[in-house]
């Protein structure tokens, strides 16, 4: 079977990496936004959103918040691939950034080295307690209501995407989703040959 030419390959469902260049080079930042929001909205909230709550497990709902929380901060600092940058850090930024989840920097250190690395890499949440009630999240009792995280999550998601659509091209906002999003297309490239870089 012949391999898709990069262009071809879709960014998300009915956009392909070769409209996203388009609107790259035309600096159509307001499309752009739209894009990346749902490019994240579909491959993590919606399927998540998609099973029913009565089967929907708090452990699934934290691993698929786990990965998007990385993956929305590698667009926000402009990190190309996932060497780049101190992967706790990460985690700070993020909640720095995004401060309606009430969890300071070494917090979130803890919590990328407790439960994010552990869901994620062990299948087993390190010590934390997932549930559906209470607080989003509570460090004493090491507690973290599932649901509270995924609906705080997806409205950071609208407002990471309403503030690109308030800033201009040449912001260090688009210049650092512009350096993602070309780490994207080199590893989307399905000639890419990861021993020749």
């Amino acid at each position: 079977m012949a391999k898709k030419p990069l262009d071809q390959i879709e960014f998300r469902k009915g956009t392909t990496i070769g409209k996203i260049k388009e609107l790259m080079a035309h600096h159509d930042t307001q499309a752009l936004a739209e894009e990346i929001y749902h490019r994240f909205m579909e491959r993590f909230l919606i399927p998540l959103k998609s099973v029913p709550v009565h089967r929907r497990h708090g452990f699934f709902t934290m691993a698929n918040c786990c990965l998007l929380v990385e993956a929305v901060q590698r667009y926000r600092q402009g990190l190309k691939d996932e060497k780049a940058g101190k992967k706790e850090q990460i985690y700070a930024n993020f909640f720095r950034d995004f401060p309606g989840f009430s969890i300071d920097a070494e917090s979130a250190k803890e919590l990328y080295h407790t439960l994010r690395s552990g869901v994620l890499h062990l299948g087993e949440t390190k010590g934390w307690l997932i549930h559906r009630k209470g607080p989003i999240i509570d460090f004493e009792d090491k507690t973290i209501n599932a649901t509270a995280f995924q609906r705080q999550l997806e409205r950071s998601l609208r407002a990471y995407r309403d503030e690109l659509k308030r800033k201009k091209w040449a912001s260090p906002e688009w210049q650092n989703v512009v350096v993602r999003l070309n780490g994207f297309f080199l590893y989307s490239d399905l000639n890419y040959e990861h021993s020749a870089r």
